[in-house]
């Protein structure tokens, strides 16, 4: 093939800069923060296999992943977020002067209430954050707290359907007391930084109908 090309006295128009550009994927960020300015393109060379959270590792965090794609190129909130949600289950969560919409919801006994209207809450801003498709690698815990705290689920990968399914699990229990809620979430969001090996922002949601 080289000496078809040399024999052929080719000479490539396109410079040595160029030539390394088209050789990367063509794939591009859709934030419109690009429309009157410079595209901005996926770093990966052409076909390349999906780009994952151990990859972005290796990177040490840098750039954000879409649709299996990584770039570098910085806009508020595409960076990998963990979603933390912080939720008051104590016993005056189950009155019923707050009542959620869904059905799924306002059709349990135990979730026709406040509680279900938090969790309706959460399910709508995991949903809103997922159709923007504004990060692959973004994440959810979630602690309920009464007189003491519990997590009921961590780390677990933002698919909203999937994570209403679990919010619904949640039970009300006891008082309020908000010191173990805080305490619990500084231990979670510590941990998931260390197991992941990632250093994604986070943004925690204290959600609680009173005083403690």
């Amino acid at each position: 093939h080289d000496a078809y090309w040399t024999a052929m006295h080719f000479k490539d128009p396109c410079t040595e800069d160029e030539q390394k550009k088209f050789r990367l994927c063509n794939a591009q960020c859709g934030s419109s923060e690009h429309m009157d300015n410079v595209p901005s393109f996926c770093d990966q060379p052409l076909w390349h296999p999906d780009f994952t959270d151990k990859d972005l590792m290796r990177l040490d965090g840098d750039g954000f992943i879409l649709e299996g794609h990584h770039f570098t190129c910085r806009h508020p909130g595409s960076r990998p977020l963990h979603h933390v949600f912080v939720v008051d289950t104590s016993t005056s969560m189950l009155y019923e002067d707050r009542e959620p919409a869904m059905k799924e919801l306002s059709g349990l006994p135990s979730l026709n209430n406040r509680l279900g209207a938090v969790v309706e809450a959460c399910f709508s801003y995991l949903k809103e954050r997922q159709s923007g498709g504004v990060h692959d690698a973004d994440i959810v815990s979630f602690i309920s707290f009464h007189a003491a705290a519990e997590v009921l689920f961590k780390a677990k990968p933002l698919h909203a359907d999937l994570l209403l399914k679990e919010m619904m699990k949640v039970q009300v229990k006891g008082g309020t007391k908000f010191s173990p809620a805080w305490l619990a979430a500084g231990k979670l969001i510590n941990e998931v930084k260390q197991e992941t090996g990632l250093n994604r922002d986070c943004v925690m949601i204290f959600l609680s109908d009173g005083l403690a």
